[in-house]
């Protein structure tokens, strides 16, 4: 235990702490034990790195503390030379299973799109809306920068 302490600030020391008291009082059952569930994205202020590791997000990092989940998505620009500026992309949501798993309303209206920091808001269009088919929602957004030879995410906030 006090291996662990050292190794994490006084305040993540602090909420650890809390965070075994209160377990202690209530009974959870929360299984996230495979991939699978942590590339869901739902994870609650997680994201899975592109080495597969789990790593819990910092408040700091974080659009808004009302939106518990985030769900990344990955831009591969590896191949492309340049960096490309203000360049729009599309990608499809799961809309329907957002909306059954009550993550997200049946308008979208609470969605929110950040750039690759998880704060700075970036515009978006949704070209077409589906909730009752798990086809998906086509969403375009307009990315600031994309880095040549990289991969870059951005985050949607359902």
């Amino acid at each position: 235990m006090d291996k662990i302490r050292s190794l994490v600030t006084p305040a993540v020391w602090t909420f650890l702490t809390f965070c075994i008291f209160i377990s202690s009082l209530f009974s959870f059952n929360w299984t996230e034990n495979t991939k699978e569930h942590f590339e869901d994205g739902y994870f609650y202020r997680s994201t899975v790195t592109a080495d597969g590791k789990l790593q819990v997000r910092q408040w700091d990092d974080w659009y808004d503390s009302s939106w518990p989940q985030r769900i990344p998505v990955e831009i591969d620009a590896v191949g492309i030379n340049e960096p490309l500026y203000e360049y729009q992309i599309w990608f499809l949501v799961n809309t329907k299973e957002l909306v059954a798993d009550r993550k997200l309303d049946n308008g979208g209206t609470a969605i929110r799109i950040t750039g690759p920091d998880g704060k700075t808001l970036i515009p978006f269009w949704v070209e077409h809306w589906n909730i009752t088919t798990s086809t998906g929602s086509k969403i375009w957004v307009r990315v600031p920068q994309i880095p040549a030879n990289s991969k870059t995410y951005i985050y949607v906030y359902p």
